[in-house]
Protein backbone atom coordinates (compact mmCIF):
# COMPACT_ATOMS: atom_id res chain seq x y z
CA UNK A 1 0.00 0.00 0.00
CA UNK A 2 1.11 3.50 -0.54
CA UNK A 3 0.05 7.04 0.01
CA UNK A 4 -3.36 8.14 -1.16
CA UNK A 5 -3.01 9.70 -4.57
CA UNK A 6 -5.60 11.31 -6.76
CA UNK A 7 -6.52 9.30 -9.81
CA UNK A 8 -8.51 10.77 -12.62
CA UNK A 9 -9.19 10.38 -16.28
CA UNK A 10 -6.38 11.78 -18.35
CA UNK A 11 -6.66 15.36 -19.49
CA UNK A 12 -6.50 14.33 -23.12
CA UNK A 13 -9.51 12.01 -22.76
CA UNK A 14 -11.44 14.79 -21.05
CA UNK A 15 -10.64 17.22 -23.86
CA UNK A 16 -11.62 14.59 -26.41
CA UNK A 17 -14.98 14.06 -24.69
CA UNK A 18 -15.61 17.81 -24.60
CA UNK A 19 -14.77 18.07 -28.32
CA UNK A 20 -17.21 15.26 -29.13
CA UNK A 21 -19.90 17.01 -27.07
CA UNK A 22 -19.25 20.28 -28.90
CA UNK A 23 -19.59 18.51 -32.25
CA UNK A 24 -22.92 17.05 -31.18
CA UNK A 25 -24.24 20.42 -30.04
CA UNK A 26 -27.16 21.74 -32.08
CA UNK A 27 -26.83 25.32 -30.81
CA UNK A 28 -23.26 25.91 -31.95
CA UNK A 29 -22.31 23.67 -34.92
CA UNK A 30 -18.57 23.58 -35.56
CA UNK A 31 -16.41 21.52 -37.90
CA UNK A 32 -14.22 18.66 -36.78
CA UNK A 33 -11.09 20.66 -37.58
CA UNK A 34 -12.27 23.61 -35.49
CA UNK A 35 -13.16 21.34 -32.58
CA UNK A 36 -9.78 19.61 -32.78
CA UNK A 37 -7.99 22.93 -32.77
CA UNK A 38 -10.11 24.45 -30.01
CA UNK A 39 -9.79 21.48 -27.64
CA UNK A 40 -6.20 20.63 -28.66
CA UNK A 41 -6.86 17.06 -29.75
CA UNK A 42 -5.81 15.10 -32.81
CA UNK A 43 -8.20 15.64 -35.72
CA UNK A 44 -7.78 12.08 -36.99
CA UNK A 45 -8.61 10.66 -33.54
CA UNK A 46 -11.71 12.81 -33.43
CA UNK A 47 -12.81 11.57 -36.87
CA UNK A 48 -12.27 7.96 -35.77
CA UNK A 49 -14.28 8.44 -32.58
CA UNK A 50 -17.15 9.99 -34.57
CA UNK A 51 -17.08 7.14 -37.10
CA UNK A 52 -17.06 4.59 -34.26
CA UNK A 53 -14.02 2.73 -35.54
CA UNK A 54 -11.93 3.55 -32.45
CA UNK A 55 -13.01 3.73 -28.85
CA UNK A 56 -11.27 5.04 -25.79
CA UNK A 57 -8.45 2.97 -24.37
CA UNK A 58 -10.53 2.09 -21.31
CA UNK A 59 -13.40 0.70 -23.34
CA UNK A 60 -11.30 -1.05 -25.98
CA UNK A 61 -9.34 -3.08 -23.41
CA UNK A 62 -12.30 -4.30 -21.35
CA UNK A 63 -12.38 -7.73 -23.01
CA UNK A 64 -8.77 -8.29 -21.93
CA UNK A 65 -9.59 -7.88 -18.25
CA UNK A 66 -10.19 -10.79 -15.93
CA UNK A 67 -13.39 -9.38 -14.45
CA UNK A 68 -16.42 -8.04 -16.24
CA UNK A 69 -17.39 -4.38 -15.72
CA UNK A 70 -20.35 -5.56 -13.62
CA UNK A 71 -18.06 -7.58 -11.34
CA UNK A 72 -15.70 -4.64 -10.95
CA UNK A 73 -18.55 -2.30 -10.07
CA UNK A 74 -19.75 -4.88 -7.52
CA UNK A 75 -16.30 -4.84 -5.90
CA UNK A 76 -16.30 -1.03 -5.84
CA UNK A 77 -19.74 -1.02 -4.22
CA UNK A 78 -18.65 -3.65 -1.69
CA UNK A 79 -15.53 -1.62 -0.80
CA UNK A 80 -17.59 1.53 -0.29
CA UNK A 81 -20.14 -0.33 1.86
CA UNK A 82 -17.39 -1.83 4.00
CA UNK A 83 -15.84 1.62 4.42
CA UNK A 84 -19.20 3.13 5.41
CA UNK A 85 -19.50 0.47 8.11
CA UNK A 86 -16.08 1.43 9.46
CA UNK A 87 -14.19 -1.62 8.17
CA UNK A 88 -12.37 -0.59 5.00
CA UNK A 89 -11.15 -3.70 3.16
CA UNK A 90 -7.46 -4.47 2.92
CA UNK A 91 -5.91 -5.00 -0.49
CA UNK A 92 -5.73 -8.76 0.03
CA UNK A 93 -9.47 -8.79 0.79
CA UNK A 94 -10.20 -6.98 -2.48
CA UNK A 95 -7.99 -9.46 -4.32
CA UNK A 96 -9.74 -12.45 -2.76
CA UNK A 97 -13.15 -10.94 -3.58
CA UNK A 98 -12.09 -10.61 -7.23
CA UNK A 99 -10.94 -14.23 -7.34
CA UNK A 100 -14.20 -15.33 -5.68
CA UNK A 101 -16.31 -13.47 -8.26
CA UNK A 102 -14.31 -14.92 -11.14
CA UNK A 103 -14.65 -18.44 -9.75
CA UNK A 104 -18.38 -17.93 -9.32
CA UNK A 105 -18.75 -16.79 -12.96
CA UNK A 106 -16.53 -19.43 -14.59
CA UNK A 107 -17.26 -22.35 -12.26
CA UNK A 108 -13.57 -23.30 -12.14
CA UNK A 109 -10.76 -22.49 -9.77
CA UNK A 110 -9.31 -19.16 -10.84
CA UNK A 111 -5.59 -18.58 -11.22
CA UNK A 112 -4.01 -15.99 -9.00
CA UNK A 113 -4.19 -12.38 -10.11
CA UNK A 114 -1.13 -10.58 -11.42
CA UNK A 115 1.15 -8.45 -9.26
CA UNK A 116 -0.11 -5.19 -10.74
CA UNK A 117 -3.82 -6.11 -10.79
CA UNK A 118 -4.74 -4.13 -7.68
CA UNK A 119 -2.96 -0.95 -8.81
CA UNK A 120 -4.60 -1.15 -12.25
CA UNK A 121 -7.96 -1.78 -10.60
CA UNK A 122 -7.49 1.33 -8.47
CA UNK A 123 -6.50 3.32 -11.57
CA UNK A 124 -9.69 2.23 -13.32
CA UNK A 125 -11.79 3.26 -10.31
CA UNK A 126 -10.61 6.67 -9.08
CA UNK A 127 -13.24 6.76 -6.30
CA UNK A 128 -11.17 4.17 -4.44
CA UNK A 129 -7.74 4.75 -2.93
CA UNK A 130 -5.31 2.75 -0.85
CA UNK A 131 -4.03 4.19 2.38
CA UNK A 132 -1.76 3.05 5.18
CA UNK A 133 -3.61 2.48 8.40
CA UNK A 134 -2.40 3.80 11.71
CA UNK A 135 -3.03 2.75 15.31
CA UNK A 136 -5.26 4.80 17.55
CA UNK A 137 -3.63 6.17 20.66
Amino acid sequence: MGRVKQRKVSEYDERLQRALKALGSVNNPISVGEAAEEYEVNKRTLYRRIAGTHESRVISHQEQQRLTPAEESAIVKWCQEQDDRGFPPRLDMVRSMAIHLEEKRTGTIAATLGQQWISRFLNRHPTLASKLSCNLE
